[in-house]
């Protein structure tokens, strides 16, 4: 059973017609499942009070959204104070969860905006206890991982300075039929130059479609962008959407597009904050 913070207060339904029932609960069960995909995890388990109905939900959704600040939020004021008692709280969460699920269903997609200090390989455990699911979209703040995910069709990475543009290919190697790549670049401040191999094996031979977002034309992630169009031999469309301040987006183009390809690519490039 999944363990939620102490002090979250579970909303009530009220105005219900008698005779009709609870509208919500009586529809489709896959309805239900879209509608609470827009909520985090944390407030699906909450939610899971409100009916007799929902009581059992969360170890049927398809969709897993995990995020330590949403969790934080939820916790007393004393432990918001502390930044251990707030992972040790969010691990025991997810692990309820992912111990309560009914392993016959398939996950669609899996977020998890996790915060890791020190040594703690928690966040590897969890990709490959999913890594045995069969699932197609995956969104994780940590690009590292040793699990393979033959299932994968999506993936969306948040990018920060203290990654390497090995681990993130590493995770692509990982994942043989990826077909949507978006990647989120975190920080301007680049803790070292990356130096991707060509020589690796990267996962491209499916990957159509690549999203670089608040993109800053720095080395490293040229240097990204360099990598997957020369080994992405079906990538079809390259979007970017530019962080604010770039003033040289007409020189940073060029350079993209100056990179040699192994398909017939389509740029497109997007102001800061455009929806893609």
């Amino acid at each position: 059973m999944a363990v939620t913070p102490r002090n979250c207060k579970i909303p009530t339904i009220s105005n219900v017609d008698e005779d009709n029932g609870d509208r919500l609960s009586s529809l489709p069960e896959h309805i239900i499942h879209h509608i609470f995909s827009f909520l985090d995890t944390v407030d699906v388990v909450r939610a899971s009070s409100v009916s007799q109905k929902w009581r059992y939900l969360y170890v049927s959704m398809p969709h897993l959204n995990f995020n330590i600040i949403t969790f934080w939020s939820l916790l007393e004021e004393q432990e918001q104070r502390s930044i251990e008692t707030t992972i040790k709280k969010f691990k025991d969460f997810v692990d309820g969860v992912l111990l309560s699920q009914n392993c016959s269903v398939d996950i669609q997609n899996f977020c998890l905006n996790y915060l890791k200090i020190g040594d703690d390989n928690t966040i590897y455990r969890w990709m490959n206890v999913m890594a045995r699911r069969n699932f197609l979209l995956l969104a994780v703040a940590k690009p590292e991982c040793s699990a393979s995910f033959y299932n994968l069709k999506s993936l969306t990475l948040l990018v920060s300075v203290d990654e390497s543009g090995q681990s993130i290919i590493q995770l692509l190697n990982h994942s043989p039929n990826l077909e949507d790549l978006t990647i989120i670049f975190e920080s301007l401040d680049w803790s070292e130059c990356w130096e991707i191999r060509d020589e690796v094996t990267c996962s491209t031979y499916h990957l159509k479609s690549v999203r670089l977002l608040d993109f800053g034309g720095s080395e490293n992630e040229l240097e990204l962008v360099r990598f997957l169009l020369k080994k992405g031999v079906v990538l079809e469309k390259l979007s970017i959407t530019w962080r604010r301040g770039v003033e040289n987006r007409r020189e940073i183009i060029r350079e993209i597009k100056k990179f040699p390809t192994s398909s017939n690519v389509a740029f497109t490039f997007f102001k800061p904050g455009s929806n893609i």
